[in-house]
C-alpha cells in the first residue's frame, strides 16, 4: 500500500472471507482514516487490535494478528507492507523475513517509478518533435479541434473548423496525418458525420495548452 492508500499488490491465502476487505481491493484503495494511521508507524509494528478493523458486522472473526512494515527507498517512505495471519502469532523469524520483503518491494517501487519517469520523458520528446513538425496554421487548427472535442475523444467536422480558423481543409488533414503518424492521436473518417479523433497522449494536450474536461 503506498502512502496515498493505493493498493499496489495483494495476495489472499485463507478460507476466511471479508466482504469489506474485498470492497477495498476492488476499489484499489484503503480508507483514508486507516492510511493516516498506517503512515504514522515509522517502524515495524505488530498489532492484534488493528487486525479486526475491517471485520464484517455480525460475523465472528477468527484470531488474527497484523504486521505493519514500513517500506523505505532512497531515504523516503514509499508505503507499507501489511501482513495478516490467522490463529498463529508472528515469530521473530517472520519479522526479519517481512522486513527483507519490504526492502525488495521498495526496490521494485523505485524501479517502477524510474521507468514511469523515463516513459514520460520519452513521450514528451515525441510530442515536442511532433509539435515542431507542424506549421503555425496547423498548430492553430489542432488547438481548435482539441478545444471543440472538449475531452480526449469525439467527432469534429474538419471543414467547419477550417472556416473558423481561416485555413483550407487540407491544412487540418495534414496536421491530423502528422499527429497520427507520431502515435499521438487516432482518427477515423465517419463520412458526412465528420472525423472521429481520439487523443492518445495527454501530454500533447498539455503542450498545446488546451484545457480538457476529462
Amino acid at each position: 500500500i503506498n502512502r496515498e492508500g493505493k493498493i499496489l499488490g495483494h495476495s489472499w491465502i485463507s478460507e476466511y472471507h471479508s466482504e469489506e476487505v474485498s470492497n477495498f481491493i476492488d476499489k484499489g484503495y484503503m480508507p483514508e482514516v486507516f492510511v493516516e494511521r498506517m503512515n504514522q508507524h515509522r517502524e515495524t509494528i505488530l498489532s492484534e487490535t488493528d487486525a479486526y478493523l475491517f471485520d464484517d458486522a455480525g460475523e465472528e472473526a477468527p484470531e488474527k494478528h497484523m504486521l505493519y512494515i514500513p517500506i523505505y527507498g532512497a531515504a523516503e517512505r514509499l508505503g507499507t507492507l501489511l501482513l495478516v495471519r490467522f490463529f498463529q502469532p508472528f515469530s521473530m523469524r517472520d519479522l526479519v523475513l517481512s522486513e527483507y520483503l519490504a526492502t525488495l518491494v521498495g526496490i521494485e517501487i523505485l524501479h517502477e517509478r524510474t521507468k514511469n519517469i523515463e516513459e514520460r520523458a520519452r513521450e514528451r520528446l515525441i510530442v515536442q518533435m511532433a509539435m515542431r513538425a507542424l506549421s503555425y496554421s496547423e498548430v492553430e487548427s489542432v488547438k481548435h479541434i482539441i478545444s471543440e472535442l472538449g475531452s480526449f475523444e469525439g467527432v469534429v467536422i474538419a471543414s467547419k473548423v477550417a472556416d473558423r480558423v481561416g485555413v483550407t481543409r487540407s491544412v487540418i488533414v495534414n496536421a491530423l496525418r502528422k499527429l497520427e503518424s507520431a502515435g499521438i492521436i487516432e482518427s477515423r473518417s465517419l463520412g458526412m458525420k465528420g472525423t472521429f479523433i481520439k487523443v492518445l497522449s495527454p501530454l500533447f494536450v498539455e503542450e498545446l495548452g488546451v484545457l480538457q474536461k476529462d
